[in-house]
């Protein structure tokens, strides 16, 4: 285990973003092919739901590899998790 701050040839910084752009892409191709589709509505698109805002902070916590964003994202579902039965 690694402690402090990594390396400049780690794998670990560059994967991290390379997630980061994954899950970026994926919310752009989501509303692109909404737009496509004609499934965009500004009634039922623009609010974004705590699914969709978790996904860009997880984008941003991956980018930057903030600490309390990465803490944000795995305990944001949890009061949801137990809500819908599936504890």
């Amino acid at each position: 285990m690694h402690v402090g701050p990594p390396s400049s040839g780690s794998l670990e910084p560059r994967a991290a973003k390379a997630i980061a752009v994954v899950l970026l892409s994926d919310c752009v191709i989501d509303t692109v092919r909404q737009l496509v589709d004609g499934t965009w509505t500004l009634r039922s698109s623009l609010p974004l739901a705590l699914c969709n805002f978790a996904l860009l902070v997880a984008a941003v916590a991956c980018w930057w590899r903030a600490r309390q964003l990465v803490e944000l994202t795995y305990f944001w579902p949890w009061p949801e998790r137990y809500r819908a039965g599936h504890a």
